[in-house]
């Protein structure tokens, strides 16, 4: 049970057929009324309400339903795990927006067929680890999270500290084997180019304001069309190297016609991401503003940054990204 997620044992839970109900004359005396008071410290409380709210539930259900997940991986490990695979199989292309028939379209041909998602066993006998690998690198997940055995949904992406052309090459490979690519550069809420100003002038004086970058590719296959993400690693701001690397990346994108853009995220949505626990397609999903990196690699005055831009395109060229640029 220690490799399972709460997401993943509440989903297991709701998936569960229903077992025959019992009328009340077979229901135990003992059970008939149970009366509880649990006190939370305000941490737990505060995550237990986030949790609840996130599923539309009140705190009490999201609790019984919790507890009630608990006892069934506890009761049925195998089974569990099992069954979390065949669910966790098709919530990846749900999380990605593609409708259940159109799945068998996006596999190797002959994988599955749209009946056997009708039922988990004739589901489960077709999941091969090969199938198994094959949706983890369409949507860049990690296959034993597929498999119902970790806890960890996201595939590692590219660590783009020091890395500038690795990352280039990179990009410039998405942007001929899919339709449409874009970068996205990621924080929290909250954010203002006041803050980054602030950052780039005082360093690690200042509490570190965290970047990381989600790569959004469009792709297309037996005239089906999905989108895949990947979440590249955040570091700070603060930090000069780490910055002229981001900031590289954006001169990239400019000189290669590569769409990029800022989001800011809930913190609900971004700290699972930052910590490696989350997926980016259901971040994409959340609450979220939009700040524009675009001015920070611009000519002129409207760049708030602009005395480092000199240095900024003497470190681009030392990363040998241009290699890679495309038009």
């Amino acid at each position: 049970m220690n490799n399972l997620s709460l997401s993943s044992l509440l989903l297991n839970l709701v998936n569960r057929a229903p077992k025959p109900s019992r009328t009340q004359d077979d229901e135990p005396k003992s059970s008939k009324k149970v009366g509880t008071t649990i006190r939370f410290d305000p941490n737990t409380r505060l995550f237990i309400e986030e949790q609840a709210e996130h599923l539309g539930i009140s705190v009490q259900e999201f609790v019984a339903m919790t507890f009630k997940a608990i006892m069934a991986a506890t009761e049925e490990p195998q089974a569990t795990e099992l069954e979390l695979m065949a669910d966790r199989f098709v919530q990846a292309f749900t999380i990605h927006g593609v409708p259940n028939a159109d799945i068998p379209a996006l596999l190797p041909e002959g994988t599955i067929t749209r009946s056997d998602l009708l039922t988990r066993n004739n589901l489960l006998d077709k999941l091969d680890n090969a199938t198994i690998q094959h949706v983890a690198d369409l949507f860049s997940l990690n296959p034993d999270w597929l498999k119902g055995i970790e806890n960890n949904p996201g595939k590692p992406g590219l660590y783009w500290y020091k890395n500038v052309s690795e990352v280039a090459r990179h990009l410039a490979n998405l942007k001929r084997t899919h339709r449409r690519v874009r970068v996205l550069f990621v924080s929290q809420k909250g954010l203002t180019m006041d803050m980054l100003r602030a950052a780039q002038k005082e360093g690690d004086s200042l509490p570190p304001i965290e970047i990381g970058l989600i790569i959004e590719a469009e792709g297309q296959l037996n005239n089906v069309a999905y989108t895949s993400y990947e979440f590249w690693d955040s570091e700070r701001w603060n930090y000069w190297r780490c910055r002229y690397c981001l900031k590289s990346i954006m001169m990239f994108c400019e000189k290669s016609r590569i769409a990029y853009d800022g989001i800011l995220l809930d913190s609900h949505a971004a700290k699972p991401l930052f910590a490696g626990t989350g997926i980016p397609a259901e971040a994409m999903k959340a609450s979220r503003e939009f700040w524009y990196p675009e001015v920070l690699v611009a000519e002129g005055s409207t760049n708030p940054e602009l005395n480092e831009l000199p240095s900024i395109k003497e470190f681009y060229q030392k990363t040998h990204a241009m290699q890679y640029e495309t038009d």
